[in-house]
């Protein structure tokens, strides 16, 4: 659930001390998996005004670091149903974003941006025909379109502590401390296709595991 209050929220990537080519997320991402053509995502207006909700988007080369470059092409990938919704307070309502683009053995990158504008700042909606200045909030996020044709591929080389994405979508890994370790106080990092991540972590007696497609695989022999 989208909640669209107070601030701009960006979503900020970056690279870890010890990483190459490896993704952080610091918020929440948009996943659209290999057997969609559409997602639904609600919106909560959670402020005392009744407010407008405008969605956009555009693709990008990559997340992250040295990536979020436009990418400009005469057909869209993506489409809105609404494009806009009024939502009264304390109330929800759901954005669909459809995917109408290739179905092929590529993954696609999409940074999707949420406008909320009070309705008492647009112009003749105001019963005294005054316009009140609020500021519009924003709020933007990842979508990753996962290939309809998917490839999930990996090698892991524990005694140099290397891992390599050699597929043709995302995963997450987790490194946590120790063999009995868990989720919450372990190494999240997320790997795009092509990306290599070096650590010294993956050498020790860590437990370490790839989530993709929404289940756990064991990465590596430590532990196990």
């Amino acid at each position: 659930m989208i909640h669209l209050v107070k601030k701009l929220i960006i979503l900020s990537l970056g690279l870890t001390a010890h990483s190459v080519s490896a993704v952080y997320f610091s918020s929440y991402i948009y996943e659209m998996m290999s057997d969609e053509s559409f997602i639904a995502k609600a919106i909560k207006n959670d402020t005392r005004t009744s407010n407008m909700y405008q969605i956009s988007s555009y693709k990008i080369d990559k997340p992250g670091k040295g990536g979020e470059h436009p990418i400009y092409e005469k057909n869209r990938d993506l489409i809105y149903t609404p494009l806009q919704l009024k939502i009264e307070p304390n109330n929800t309502d759901f954005f669909k974003i459809l995917y109408i683009g290739p179905s092929d053995n590529k993954e696609r990158y999409y940074r999707v941006v949420f406008i909320e504008t009070p309705l008492t700042a647009l112009p003749g909606l105001n019963r005294k025909g005054i316009t009140t200045f609020f500021p519009s909030v924003s709020m933007s996020t990842i979508l990753i379109v996962r290939p309809k044709k998917q490839s999930v591929k990996y090698e892991i080389d524990e005694e140099n502590g290397v891992i390599k994405n050699t597929g043709n979508t995302f995963f997450r890994v987790i490194v946590q401390q120790g063999c009995n370790g868990k989720d919450e106080d372990a190494n999240h990092f997320y790997m795009l296709p092509g990306d290599i991540y070096r650590d010294e972590r993956l050498m020790k007696l860590n437990r370490k595991f790839i989530i993709v497609n929404k289940k756990y695989l064991p990465l590596g022999k430590i532990c196990f």
